[in-house]
C-alpha cells in the first residue's frame, strides 16, 4: 500500500508500506527497503528515488544504526518476478577487520526473526549466506 511521499532535499519520492506483488511494478526493478521487525512494516521505494536516511527521517522510524529492530538494504527484481534482496550498504560497511562488539551486533541482527519479509523481498537467502561468512 503506497503510503505517501517523502519530501527530502528539494525532491519528493513514494514509499510503499507491505506492498503486495503488483505493486512493485510501480516501484521498480530495483527497490530499496527497511524492514521493521517491531511493526512487520516493510518500507519500499525506488533505489535511485532515495536513501534509507530519507526514509528514516521522513517516516520518524528511530531506526539507529545500531538497532537490530531494522533490516536496511536493496533488492532487485529476478526473472521470474520475485524481489530478491542483493545488498545493503550498512551490513557491507562491516566487511574486514570487526570489533567483538561489532560481530556481537551483526550475530544479534541475522538472529532476528526476518522470515516474515520473504512474503515481499526473499531476504533469508541473503542473511544465511551472511551468517556464515561472520561464523567463518
Amino acid at each position: 500500500m503506497k503510503i505517501g511521499s517523502i519530501n527530502t532535499n528539494g525532491k519528493s519520492f513514494d514509499v510503499w508500506m507491505n506492498p503486495e506483488s503488483e505493486e512493485f511494478a510501480h516501484i521498480g526493478e530495483v527497490v530499496r527497503f527497511t524492514a521493521d521487525r517491531k511493526t512487520h512494516s516493510l518500507y519500499v521505494w525506488n533505489f535511485s528515488a532515495g536513501h534509507h536516511g530519507d526514509v528514516s527521517v521522513g517516516m520518524g522510524l528511530g531506526d539507529s544504526a545500531g538497532s537490530i529492530l531494522f533490516l536496511k538494504g536493496a533488492a532487485t527484481k529476478t526473472g521470474e518476478g520475485a524481489y530478491v534482496m542483493s545488498g545493503s550498504d550498512f551490513l557491507q560497511s562491516f566487511v574486514g577487520r570487526m570489533t567483538g562488539a561489532e560481530k556481537k551486533f551483526l550475530s544479534n541482527l541475522f538472529n532476528q526473526d526476518w522470515d516474515w519479509v520473504d512474503r515481499y523481498i526473499e531476504v533469508t537467502e541473503w542473511l544465511n549466506r551472511c551468517r556464515e561468512r561472520l561464523r567463518a
